[in-house]
């Protein structure tokens, strides 16, 4: 059953995110990005992709994490390269997700497709174009160390992806208010894949998260919201 699980939500990552979604982004070795518009390099210029705006500088590479003078005007562009715009709303609505079983809440956004609460209380998705966030909730039977599982899930989950898959690097983190395994792969040479393990007895909370960089923001943003159920 798990093997069968494992195979559908790999197929659906690889339905949702065709590579053909991402063309212009192009991520250098170095982890900087550059974007390609019809077969130019785009260079000193704005780029607006998902309702976000971005800037690239006269190399051709995306601002990011910093403030800058462009044409006698500061901007301030954050981690994913986001123009952060000081008079934009900042009211957001959000749903709040609940899962007893597992102690833990997470706020979606409204303006994000779900199927948190579609009654489904093991596997749901919250994805919009070039975001998915996929949370899986597993018992780890008794017999089993739930470590052990964890690392099966995560080899069986990766080898069936269809497409290439590069592990970067895999930590001890804090996934909201939960401590997790953090593993992180590029998927399909540009698509980030994050893979978190939160393991509380034999109940083991997966989640993927698969972003580019005009949506890793606001992935960690709804991955941070991650509560314990007190």
């Amino acid at each position: 059953m798990k093997k069968v699980k494992i195979l559908l939500l790999s197929a659906c990552l690889s339905s949702l995110f065709a590579i053909q979604s991402f063309a212009g982004w192009i991520q250098q070795d170095n982890g900087q990005w550059k974007y390609d518009q019809n077969g130019t390099p785009v260079v000193s210029q704005w780029i607006e992709d998902q309702g976000n705006w971005y800037y690239f500088d006269e190399n051709g590479v995306m601002l990011t994490n910093t403030t800058q003078n462009i044409n006698g005007v500061n901007y301030t562009f954050d981690a994913s390269g986001k123009w952060l715009d000081s008079n934009a709303d900042k009211e957001k609505t959000s749903n709040t997700y609940k899962n007893t079983e597992f102690g833990y809440s997470l706020e979606i956004p409204g303006d994000v497709t779900t199927t948190a609460f579609d009654g489904n209380t093991q596997t749901f998705d919250i994805s919009n174009d070039k975001m998915l966030i996929t949370f899986d909730n597993e018992t780890c039977p008794e017999y089993l160390d739930p470590q052990i599982y964890a690392n099966a899930y995560e080899v069986g989950f990766v080898s069936a992806l269809t497409e290439q898959v590069t592990f970067i690097d895999r930590t001890n983190t804090q996934l909201g208010e939960f401590a997790a395994i953090k593993s992180r792969y590029i998927y399909s040479n540009v698509i980030n894949l994050d893979f978190y393990a939160c393991i509380r007895g034999n109940k083991i909370i997966f989640v993927f998260s698969l972003y580019t960089p005009d949506t890793q923001s606001k992935a960690q943003e709804i991955l941070n919201t991650l509560k314990l159920l007190k």
